[in-house]
């Protein structure tokens, strides 16, 4: 009975570490999405900026 209560806790333990290791990638993959679209705006506004001054 020992032993089945030892692989029930395992097998609970590595669905849980599985089920964070999906929230993190996803937490993740949001970051980067956020970090490139703060990059292409910056781009944006180096863009206008060099318009304005250049001509």
């Amino acid at each position: 009975m020992r032993e089945i209560n030892q692989r029930k806790w395992l097998k609970n333990k590595f669905k849980m570490i599985a089920s964070l290791g999906c929230a993190l990638t996803v937490a993740l993959a949001a970051g980067c999405s956020s970090l490139e679209q703060e990059k292409k705006l910056e781009i944006h506004e180096v863009k206008e900026i060099k318009e304005r001054f250049l001509g």
